[in-house]
């Protein structure tokens, strides 16, 4: 009886033993093997993509961007590709190179990294476009939201930060650093009681948290509720990992 692969094509040997390399951990080995097989190779986008993988989990971003680029010659609407060898410009402090593959995209990764780095060249109006774009895209974009927050805070936008923000716990309830990033947006715009509301909801997600513990009692201190501020930061004195900064501020208080 004849086997129903016989006629399939294998894939290469060496293809099959740098991914075998891959698997096992030894991901330096597996890039020596797949660098050393493009140029021998009549297919090369499949060295290409594994010596990109291995490289990127190696921690060496500069040795896959030539096999990303490689990878997005041969197949320009690889996705996966690109967004990989934008962050591994970045990494490698590449920004322009970076933004040239991802400007102006409404894919939601790539307009995400647009945002990015509009926002770290401070061109903030370019950066809540991008952020947009990418929420259009994919509503459930968590960072997206998260970083739309935070810099409609900047620009002065309470409303809109504050929305972004709570959109963004709908997503990650359990995610305490937006809560925290909400009551910075509040207290920036001067609604204390909000920041009040949405620090004791933090509380409730993450009980021990230090920081959401001195936050609350300085807000608790600005409302001139003086035994829950002190309630607050001795709390916040025995929270496991404790700094110096619940002493600091609950002695500023006294």
């Amino acid at each position: 009886m004849k086997n129903p692969t016989d006629g399939l094509k294998k894939p290469p040997q060496k293809l099959m033993a740098a991914m075998e390399r891959l698997r096992s951990g030894d991901h330096a080995k597996a890039l020596e093997i797949a660098e050393a097989a493009v140029s021998s190779s009549a297919d090369d986008a499949p060295f290409h993509a594994l010596a990109s993988l291995a490289a990127l989990r190696l921690g060496a971003p500069e040795r896959a961007i030539p096999h990303l680029e490689s990878l997005l010659a041969i197949k320009p609407e690889d996705h996966a590709s690109r967004v990989n060898l934008a962050l591994a410009l970045l990494d490698t402090g590449q920004q322009d190179e970076a933004h040239k593959i991802v400007a102006g995209s409404a894919k939601p990764e790539l307009a995400r990294i647009d945002g990015y780095i509009h926002q770290q060249r401070g061109q903030l109006d370019q950066a809540i476009a991008a952020y947009r774009r990418a929420i259009d895209a994919e509503p459930a974009d968590l960072a997206s939201w998260n970083n739309l927050g935070n810099i409609l805070v900047q620009t002065e936008e309470f409303d809109g930060a504050i929305d972004a923000f709570e959109h963004a716990i709908t997503l990650a309830p359990a995610e305490v650093s937006i809560y925290l990033n909400l009551a910075d947006a509040l207290s920036t715009a001067d609604r204390t009681a909000a920041r009040l509301k949405t620090l004791q909801d933090a509380l409730d997600v993450a009980p021990d948290n230090q920081r959401v513990l001195i936050e609350l009692g300085l807000t608790h201190a600005k409302l001139d509720n003086l035994d829950e501020a002190i309630a607050m930061l001795e709390r916040a004195i025995s929270a496991p990992h404790m700094t110096s900064d619940g002493y600091v501020e609950l002695g500023m208080i006294y």
